[in-house]
């Protein structure tokens, strides 16, 4: 509320009216991930299970909700796919002197290079995704 005899001279909006283009591109592709077919992804291998079970990762607790095109992406081809062979390699490179938490860093590190998108979410979970329809 202006003083008498005195305008404004900053007004700070609090709020946009109308969407930036980040959040509208964001709204988009979260609708169009949400109508693609799902399946679960192990950030930890299966092939891999004692060994990630002998430093102390619960596989099934670890998984990503993917779309299942990108799924078969990071699998394609034998033995796992790249994605196995990236474990596989690091695995043996490391398996003396990592710690759990190296573990993590690399799961992370792969899912920034394979640039998965999905929900993280244990084996079990169950997720109901609903599309807005836009």
């Amino acid at each position: 509320m202006p003083l008498p005899g005195r305008i404004p001279v900053f007004i700070i909006p609090w709020y946009r009216r109308d969407e930036l283009p980040s959040v509208k591109a964001a709204r988009k592709a979260i609708a169009e991930w949400t109508k693609r077919p799902k399946e679960r992804h192990h950030i930890f291998p299966r092939a891999f299970a004692g060994y990630f079970e002998f430093v102390g990762i619960d596989i099934h607790q670890y998984t990503l909700l993917v779309a299942v095109e990108e799924h078969q992406r990071v699998h394609a081809g034998g033995k796992g796919g790249p994605w196995n062979r990236d474990w596989r390699k690091w695995i043996e490179a490391n398996r003396i002197s990592a710690t759990r938490d190296d573990h993590f860093k690399q799961g992370g590190r792969m899912i920034a290079k394979y640039g998965l998108l999905g929900m993280p979410m244990t084996y079990w979970e169950t997720l109901r995704l609903y599309s807005t329809g836009e």
